[in-house]
This record gives C-alpha cells, sequence and structure tokens, in this order.
C-alpha cells in the first residue's frame, strides 16, 4: 500500500476591478474567487497569525541577499502601557496595515542606541525639501 502526499494545486493572485471596486482574484485549478478590500485585509491578518503558529519560524536573523518591501517614511505611534516596562510601537504598512510590536526596556534601550548611532553616521543631504 502506498501513500502519496496531495498534489499541491498552482495558486495565481491578480488584481481585478470586480464592478468598479478594485479586488483580488485567488484561482485555483478547482476554480477561482474575487475577493473586496475588507476580505483581503482579513485574509492577510488571518495567513499571518497562522504563519506564526507553523514551523519551521521565520527566521530570527536578516537575510541580507534577500530582496525587501521597503516603506520609505512609515506612520509610526508609540505608547505606554502601565502592565509593561517598554513601550508599545505600531508601525503602518500600506499592504499590510499597523503592526503592533512590545518592546521591553531593555530592548529599547539598545534600540534607541542603534538609531542615535545611525543618526550620527547619517550624512544629511543639503538642499532638499522634506
Amino acid at each position: 500500500m502506498s501513500t502519496h502526499a496531495p498534489a499541491k494545486a498552482a495558486l495565481h493572485i491578480e488584481p481585478v476591478n470586480a464592478y468598479g471596486d478594485k479586488g483580488v482574484r485567488l484561482s485555483l485549478d478547482t476554480g477561482s474567487l474575487i475577493l473586496d478590500t475588507p476580505t483581503v485585509d482579513a485574509l492577510i491578518e488571518e495567513l499571518g497569525r497562522l504563519r506564526s503558529e507553523m514551523q519551521p519560524c521565520v527566521d530570527m536573523e536578516v537575510d541580507s541577499k534577500k530582496p525587501f518591501l521597503v516603506e520609505v517614511d512609515p506612520s509610526w505611534h508609540l505608547q505606554s502601557n502601565p502592565l509593561f516596562d517598554g513601550t508599545v510601537m505600531l508601525m503602518r504598512h500600506p499592504g499590510l496595515g499597523w503592526t503592533c510590536y512590545a518592546i521591553p526596556r531593555p530592548s529599547l534601550e539598545r534600540l534607541v542606541q542603534s538609531l542615535n548611532e545611525q543618526l550620527e553616521r547619517s550624512v544629511p543631504i543639503e538642499g532638499l525639501a522634506n
């Protein structure tokens, strides 16, 4: 008796303009489905939650050979929490939404030090409007 792993279906994702609203079409061998913006947001959030529980986990180190999506000058927000010794930082990605990080005091101190070092090494560019 032989057991076979289930065949992986090819997944195709493409933007569509369904009924005048932008959407995303997910297509598999068995059919397709058009998702509106709120459904895409919910899917991204749920996939992120599920991925955080999967093995192998996301690498702990940055792969310098891998290209990354870079958001220039992202919106961010910091807030305190009386039950947490550190800070809560939220950063906005236009495709992934707001991501929240609770940064404990020792890590926050290292982050501040690293950011200050980056500021000291950076060279201001004169004459460009911000």
